[in-house]
């Protein structure tokens, strides 16, 4: 009887035990923290934001010619930042949602961006997020008929969406990674953003460069973006204006009124204000000579 009631109370705990060694193994265990988890956050967004990359280039300039490369390096940092942002919560439901979310968000101001161009001509600066709000209310109309004509534009950019999260729902992974594996994924975010800008100069410095596109604060956005990719110069533009470093433009310069000479300071001049009289010339005897024809 005592072994009985020993076995009914240990084969469960035995059995969860199992099972909880068994979902450890599939999924990185605590071993690495769910590293493996992260980096397959951080893959993930990798091609997602360089598709987006790629194919916002495309449908903006027709071709990939030109394509800035800078756009792909930059990418793995940006991604392990997206990677960072995941893997906090514990709840495998919750927790997927959530990344979802952070997919979803990235993938959000790439078709704004998209829908922005088609309607304005030009891509959406950050300088200019205070009037976002009227520019939706003034051009409504505007942006409902660009989207309805977007529709099949947008489906095809969910596409790295649409596999994220079909990879969530097949893939044994936690949910979660610990704070190790998160502090691990902003250092390397850092480190990945550092290199990508000091390989810049690489190519050039001058006023054509990705590199003067990296450094300038008056720089248009078009211009910025097509050397440096969208994503990397809308992230410049929101350091510049959170950290107040946007440089102004340069006033005009005033005119230099102290080299024009004061009108005090003019010598005066003699004028001759006599009447013009001519004193001998009798015009009824110049009148009689005279043809009439020619008067």
């Amino acid at each position: 009887m005592r072994t009985c009631v020993k076995y009914a109370i240990l084969y469960p705990v035995k059995n969860e035990a199992e099972l909880k060694k068994n979902t450890e193994d599939r999924s990185g265990g605590r071993k690495n923290g769910g590293m493996g988890t992260m980096l397959a956050n951080f893959v993930a967004f990798l091609i997602a934001i360089s598709y987006w990359e790629v194919f916002l280039y495309d449908q903006i300039n027709g071709s990939l010619q030109g394509f800035p490369l800078w756009a792909l390096l930059f990418a793995p940092a940006e991604a392990m930042v997206c990677a960072f942002i995941t893997g906090w919560i514990r709840n495998r439901i919750i927790s997927h949602i959530w990344s979802t979310i952070v997919m979803l968000a990235v993938w959000f101001f790439y078709a704004a961006q998209l829908v922005y161009h088609r309607i304005f001509g030009s891509l959406f600066s950050v300088s200019m997020i205070s009037i976002a709000g009227n520019a939706v209310t003034d051009f409504r109309w505007a942006l409902l008929s660009e989207l309805k004509s977007s529709v099949a534009v947008l489906l095809i950019s969910l596409l790295p969406v649409l596999l994220f999260i079909l990879a969530m729902l097949f893939l044994a992974l936690r949910s979660s990674y610990n704070v190790r594996s998160h502090a691990a994924a902003i250092v390397l975010a850092a480190a990945l953003w550092a290199i990508a800008a000091l390989l810049l100069p690489s190519l050039g410095t001058d006023d054509t460069s990705a590199w003067f596109a990296y450094h300038s604060k008056l720089i248009d956005t078009d211009t910025a973006a097509s050397r440096l990719g969208i994503l990397p110069n809308a992230l410049i533009e929101t350091k510049n204006l959170l950290m107040g470093t946007a440089q102004e433009p340069e006033p005009e310069p005033e005119p230099n009124y102290a080299a024009a000479p004061d009108a005090d300071d003019t010598e005066p001049m003699d004028l001759d204000l006599s009447p013009n009289m001519l004193g001998d010339v009798n015009f009824r005897k110049l009148a009689e000579k005279a043809n009439s024809s020619s008067i």
